[in-house]
């Protein structure tokens, strides 16, 4: 089937989840389950090295299209980074169909707020993939703590919300195509200007990505390539989000920007 096409995303999504499982990364951790609500998706997964040897907690948003996906499945996404030494909170949130996009919006915020509540005096980096790209983006911009926040980084992020394809999924997240609330929860109406640098990101973009098209994002992409780092490459978006088993050129990037920001 076409590379880039929806279709294509949909049928490497299972082998994705199978390599995951048998060729992550090897190390131990610990993992503790907090709550920073009374709903059962209000839940954020702490994994811990066994020394925390990094200044900096991640905090990590799960992808999944804003409607499906749970912090235990990304827990190898995580191994990833307590290898290096970082703690690492894996965040849920409510999501669509079955909750409104301020609700999901709420949690984020919310989430947030806990962390830093239980992790006084840190400072934090934020990142996820697809969906949870987005929503690490967007808090950077919409947090009252930003000032706490070192850098971001996402796979597959839909920038520009815009000119993405029109779907249910998109009409539940933008609240009937709210031109207001499109704004309010866009992050390319915060990474465009130039104070928005005092954030740095760290974006990995498919050029053949079949669930968040490269021609919604382009010229998203290259308003923001002014101030923050954008790396293409000719991959969908399963193969963005390959580093969390594959010692590639995305992991040794991303990592590298971890230790640039890390302070």
């Amino acid at each position: 089937m076409f590379k880039g096409s929806k279709f294509h995303e949909i049928i490497h999504l299972m082998p994705y989840h199978w390599y995951m499982k048998r060729h992550a990364i090897e190390t131990k951790y610990f993992i503790n389950e907090l709550s920073y609500g009374s709903h059962s998706q209000q839940k954020i997964l702490n994994v811990t090295p066994l020394k925390i040897t990094k200044p900096n907690p991640i905090i990590y948003f799960h992808g999944g299209g804003w409607v499906m996906g749970t912090p235990a499945l990304f827990i190898k996404n995580a191994a990833v980074f307590t290898a290096q030494g970082y703690e690492v909170f894996l965040v849920g949130y409510r999501k669509l169909l079955s909750h409104r996009s301020d609700e999901m919006i709420s949690d984020v915020l919310n989430s947030f707020d806990y962390i830093k509540s239980i992790r006084k005096d840190s400072h934090f980096l934020l990142g996820g993939i697809s969906a949870g790209a987005h929503l690490a983006s967007f808090l950077s911009f919409q947090s009252t703590a930003k000032n706490l926040i070192n850098g971001v980084f996402g796979c597959g992020t839909p920038i520009d919300l815009k000119n993405m394809p029109k779907s249910l999924i998109l009409k539940k997240l933008t609240n009937n195509y709210n031109e207001d609330w499109v704004s309010y929860i866009s992050p390319i109406n915060y990474l465009s200007k130039k104070d928005s640098s005092s954030i740095p990101h760290l974006f990995f973009v498919g050029k053949h990505d079949g669930l968040i098209p490269y021609s919604t994002q382009k010229e998203a992409v290259t308003k923001i390539k002014a101030f923050h780092e954008v790396i293409e490459y000719d991959m969908t978006h399963i193969q963005l989000v390959e580093w969390a088993f594959i010692n590639n050129e995305i992991r040794k990037k991303l990592l590298m920007f971890l230790n640039t920001v890390s302070k």
